[in-house]
């Protein structure tokens, strides 16, 4: 079954194909690595952000409808006139031309979000830029964090000093990209290329796609359309989506 992975990257770059990509591009690849779309997942007013670069990005498998978060305080102008988004906030967009937004979510102002993901009941997956002290848990960048947006408690789904099948993932490195599923696994992309040590080691790069399950870390997909090697970029936000007609019953296989 093919798969689309939605990101953006945290730099303008050039394509492998020599095309000038602006940040705050929204870039579809697919598990066929030929199958590449730039620019079309993107709405208009995103591409005139300038200031500020997509760190958080969403898009639902079933009523196509997207989610932004971004690294500063920015002021965006569209069809709907002029909102603010403030950087520990989830804009989304009401229609799927993006046409009309709504603020989703603000979390607490010392919480720098760096990764989000909207699970099928609403409720959100996160990281963080940096430690942090909120809703009674000390949250760390590697750390997946979910929100139950119905009673705004807060939760640990994966604990960077925990072992999964006897690998950490260690509080030293940063998830910068989540997406998930209704069911296991949880994709992810680190902020810098390392290594995960344990049972086995995984060394990936900041533009690797890494697949976190129960029983499991492993590589999943990397995109290919970076171009050069002196495109310092890196993956800093993430959406995996699938076909809607598709039914899970088992899990991801």
């Amino acid at each position: 079954m093919n798969l689309f992975f939605d990101y953006s990257v945290d730099i303008d770059f050039t394509s492998s194909n020599a095309l000038a990509v602006p940040k705050n591009s929204i870039i579809r690849n697919s598990f066929i690595a030929s199958d590449i779309e730039i620019v079309s997942q993107t709405p208009s007013w995103l591409l005139s952000i300038r200031g500020a670069s997509v760190n958080g990005y969403h898009k639902d498998s079933f009523d196509g409808l997207q989610y932004f978060s971004f690294d500063n305080d920015v002021e965006i102008q569209g069809p709907f006139g002029s909102v603010t988004v403030l950087k520990n906030s989830i804009l989304k967009c009401t229609d799927v031309a993006c046409d009309n937004v709504s603020i989703y979510y603000t979390f607490d102002r010392d919480v720098q979000i760096d990764a989000f993901s909207i699970y099928i009941t609403g409720d959100i997956y996160f990281s963080v830029d940096h430690a942090v002290v909120t809703h009674g848990l000390s949250i760390f960048p590697a750390d997946i964090v979910v929100v139950n947006i119905m009673t705004d408690t807060y939760t640990v789904e994966v604990d960077s000093q925990q072992a999964i099948n006897g690998q950490i993932i260690g509080i030293k490195s940063n998830i910068d990209a989540i997406s998930v599923f209704p069911f296991e696994p949880i994709f992810v992309s680190f902020k810098e290329a390392g290594c995960i040590s344990g049972s086995s080691t995984l060394c990936y790069t900041n533009n690797d796609v890494i697949s976190i399950g129960n029983l499991h870390i492993e590589p999943l997909f990397a995109p290919t359309y970076f171009g050069e090697y002196n495109n310092p970029t890196n993956l800093s936000s993430l959406t995996v989506t699938i076909p809607s007609d598709v039914i899970f019953v088992d899990g991801f296989e």
